[in-house]
């Protein structure tokens, strides 16, 4: 027996045991880089996905896609449903971008990093999204249209015009618009999917019966109506829409309203109409068309309770419905009517639409012990100009007139505050000036036709 062979041969044991039991646990750990297939765990919207083939992943998402282009899913709300179809907009499952998150799952990074995800995915499941596309602008349109349907303004409580009792608060509700969005994507590639409820929130409103009756807001101080044409139905609703957010907001002593502030902007979201409207002295198509009646009633209301008016324009031409130096033009983001509850306890504004008249009043806790007069000064006719416009159908020496033109106005407004028959105050509010509507006469340019005269032979 060779004794130091023996021994060499046991050291060489010795060395390699450790290092054929490392390469074999190396063996076992990165085995499952190989995988051929979607490793375990990894799910898809909480389907099980694994153990399918790259070829397999995708005939599933394909099938997938092809049932959820086809799918119509219901939107509940109380008792009204409706119905939306994922083709109503452009749904489609993007199949190889979801295919190509899953498959890469355990198979991007370093193979350690590899090795640790495989390992998380299947020890606890791993939930992949889905890649969609679809038209944004289509899904807007339609969930815009529900809620203009479905959301209710909350309705502040106020004080009746004809009892003075108060009317009682009622809530609002908004709809959620980007929960529902995602709700409704989710619901078109889920097969068990097919009724979504309205996701609706209660909206609270910001004065109720008992806060009135804390703020001691009891007597009607000043009122102002004016009125308005019900078949121009657009140009009604922008009236009512502006009223109703105004309608009984609540001052402070000392606190400023802003008209903007208080209606917000006027566009298709907000539920404002296109209705024709004056814009640098024309009247013209535009979204909220009729806004300014309200700003302008509720000016007139403000001036005879005796109020502080901070910010006020006139509109460029005389208006149909109030007189000259009685109105307030506002441009959201550009031009708004202001004042401050200049009095010593607490106001309300009621802002009504009853049949075609616009009605704006100002109550407070006591009747004002003043009489509010509003008079124009030094008012002036300035006369419109004559524009001939070239018109090429009519011939020439031939005139039409186009705009028979109207005069505009120059003059300064005074509130007067009287007690017992006395002016104790005569106060300057403003110098308006109204431009004047031209005339504009058509003047024919088109050449009088040539009779042709034969010679006599």
């Amino acid at each position: 027996m060779n004794l130091p062979n023996l021994q060499l041969k046991s050291k060489y044991v010795l060395i390699l045991a450790p290092l054929l039991l490392v390469s074999i646990g190396l063996t076992f750990a990165v085995y499952p880089l190989f995988h051929d297939q979607v490793y375990a765990g990894v799910m898809l919207e909480d389907q099980n996905v694994s153990g399918k083939t790259r070829t397999e992943l995708i005939e599933m998402l394909s099938q997938s896609n092809e049932r959820s282009r086809e799918k119509t899913v219901s939107v509940y709300y109380g008792d009204q449903a409706y119905s939306i179809q994922a083709r109503d907009v452009g749904f489609s499952i993007d199949v190889e971008s979801t295919a190509a998150v899953i498959w890469n799952y355990g198979r991007v990074g370093s193979w350690w990093d590899r090795i640790q995800s495989i390992r998380t995915a299947s020890s606890r499941d791993q939930n992949l999204p889905v890649h969609i596309v679809f038209d944004q602008e289509k899904l807007n349109a339609i969930v815009a249209t529900w809620k203009r349907q479905l959301e209710k303004p909350p309705q502040n409580a106020t004080l009746s015009l004809t009892t003075g009792g108060p009317i009682p608060e009622t809530k609002g509700v908004r709809l959620m618009e980007e929960e529902l969005k995602t709700s409704l994507l989710r619901s078109f590639y889920r097969d068990d999917i097919q009724y979504i409820p309205m996701p609706m929130v209660a909206v609270e409103p910001k004065v109720t019966a008992e806060s009135l009756r804390q703020a001691g807001i009891v007597v009607m101080q000043s009122i102002f109506s004016t009125q308005f044409n019900t078949e121009d139905a657009k140009r009604s609703i922008n009236v009512k829409l502006a009223a109703d957010k105004i309608n009984g907001q609540i001052l402070q002593p000392g606190q400023t309203f802003s008209f903007n502030e208080t209606v917000g902007p006027r566009d298709k979201a907000s539920g404002f109409q296109e209705a024709l409207e004056f814009f640098d002295g024309e009247l013209v198509p535009g979204i909220g068309g009729g806004v300014c009646q309200v700003s302008s009633t509720i000016y007139n209301a403000v001036l005879l309770a005796n109020l502080d008016i901070k910010e006020r324009l006139n509109h460029g031409k005389p208006l149909s419905y109030i007189g000259l130096g009685r109105d307030a033009t506002v441009v959201y983001g550009v031009l708004d009517f202001k004042f401050v509850n200049s009095s010593n306890s607490p106001i309300m504004l009621m802002c009504e639409v009853k049949g075609n008249t616009l009605y704006a009043a100002v109550f407070g806790r006591e009747k004002l012990k003043e009489t509010i007069d509003i008079i124009i000064i030094d008012q002036k006719e300035i006369p419109p100009v004559t524009v001939k416009k070239p018109d090429p159908d009519l011939l020439v020496g031939e005139t039409k007139v186009e705009n028979k033109g109207a005069p505009g106005y120059d003059l300064k407004v005074y509130r007067l505050v009287s007690t017992e028959g006395k002016v104790i105050k005569r106060e300057f509010l403003s110098k308006d000036q109204y431009m004047a509507d031209n005339i504009i006469i058509k003047v024919g340019v088109k050449p009088k036709p040539v009779a042709l005269i034969k010679d006599k032979k």
